[in-house]
């Protein structure tokens, strides 16, 4: 859970400072490349560092298994974000919840 939530902040961090090319227009009008890159990278290094500072993270995965661990939550992360906006927008919903307001998801 925990690199999912830092992909999503990494992605829209870098996304809105930097995202000029668009993904999924149609779907995610707002999500583009540069954050989708830039979520897996900041991913990857808060992956690495987990590993290196948490005893409990060390102990379960050693670093060639995080990293990968990392890549895979990166890619899986934004793929079921196009599937829930999909789903959102066949029912003509902006959000799925409104647990938290102005958050889509």
């Amino acid at each position: 859970m925990a690199l999912i939530w830092i992909y999503d902040v990494g992605a829209f961090c870098v996304g809105c400072s930097i995202g000029k090319h668009k993904m999924f227009k149609v779907v995610s009008p707002k999500k583009s490349w540069e954050g989708f890159f830039g979520g897996i990278v900041v991913t990857v290094l808060a992956a690495i560092l987990l590993e290196m500072l948490v005893p409990a993270v060390d102990a379960i995965l050693d670093m060639k298994e995080i990293i990968v661990l990392a890549l895979v939550v990166s890619i899986a992360a934004p793929l079921g974000d196009f599937g829930e906006s999909m789903i959102k927008r066949c029912y003509g919903q902006k959000d799925s919840s409104n647990l938290i307001p102005g958050h889509g998801g």
